[in-house]
């Protein structure tokens, strides 16, 4: 059973808890940071899981749309995907005469066969994610840490809160045990780091992998969680503070005009919530079950 099959709670699914679940619309920074993350961690796996095209002529963006649409119907009809595109080519073209306009980029389509179950990337793409990964890379070897180097490492654990296990899991990029543990993710962002870790709460991703660090090894000391930003052609570590993994885990009230990120002051006129804040509402949600069990025997 893989890690994604496994029924547990993820931080991911506790910040949907307190944020609300939204659909993930795969974009191209997400494609990105998926990749420099693959290439880093299990490059082996990284054909089995993309698939680069070649840098030979593609078809136009509209071809190139009509065949990729044709695609997506089970018996891959070209006719269909030019009408519901409405695919002119030249006015005087029989539908017969644009089929053979589309299926001649035989190169594309043959790709295409060949990329069925895989995220297709260009080849710009892939150049770009192996430089930024090299980077990252570079970026660990420059930080020579000591220990065993264990990468995508599955933690499950049971988490205890308020009288009651949650069953939890995380998967961490990169984690080295020796003496000490150093955990470590990877992040892509074309943006500002600090920004992005305010939107994406980071620090609850950091404080959750912690706990399963620590329950996981409750005799090895767990060194502040670091996170490796690439992006720009560059890598960078930034580590949490004690502050940050606090407020990750239990959250602040705005009263105190709390103090997150490691690097930028942000001064909270609300409350900050932490991930045992979405273990109370999944226990308050628990409650309402049964209360509406109960008035229904």
């Amino acid at each position: 059973m893989s890690y994604f099959d496994v029924d547990a709670i993820s931080q991911s699914y506790l910040k949907g808890v307190l944020y609300g679940h939204s659909e993930k619309k795969e974009s191209s920074s997400m494609t990105m940071g998926s990749m420099i993350d693959m290439l880093v961690t299990q490059e082996d796996k990284f054909r089995d899981t993309y698939f680069v095209l070649s840098n030979e002529e593609m078809p136009s963006d509209t071809i190139k749309a009509i065949i990729d649409l044709a695609f997506t119907y089970e018996d891959r009809s070209y006719e269909r995907a030019i009408e519901e595109l409405n695919y002119i080519g030249n006015r005087a073209w029989s539908m017969e005469k644009k089929v053979e306009k589309v299926t001649s980029h035989t190169n594309y389509i043959n790709q295409k066969i060949a990329s069925v179950g895989k995220t297709i990337i260009s080849h710009e793409q892939y150049t770009q994610a192996n430089l930024l990964a090299l980077k990252v890379m570079q970026q660990l070897n420059e930080l020579k840490l000591q220990g065993d180097r264990y990468n995508q490492l599955e933690l499950y654990q049971d988490v205890r809160h308020n009288n009651k296990d949650f069953f939890c899991k995380g998967m961490l990029d990169i984690v080295f045990i020796g003496d000490t543990i150093q955990p470590i993710d990877i992040k892509y962002t074309s943006h500002n780091f600090e920004k992005s870790a305010k939107m994406f709460r980071y620090d609850i991703q950091a404080a959750f992998y912690t706990k399963l660090l620590q329950l996981e090894y409750p005799n090895i000391p767990i060194e502040p969680f670091m996170f490796i930003v690439v992006g720009d052609n560059q890598a960078n570590t930034y580590v949490l503070s004690e502050e940050d993994l606090y407020i990750g885990e239990w959250g602040a009230k705005a009263i105190y005009n709390t103090v997150y990120t490691p690097h930028n002051e942000w001064k909270a006129e609300y409350d900050i919530y932490g991930y045992r804040d979405a273990f109370d509402k999944l226990l308050t949600e628990e409650e309402e079950e049964i209360k509406t069990l109960k008035l229904w025997t």
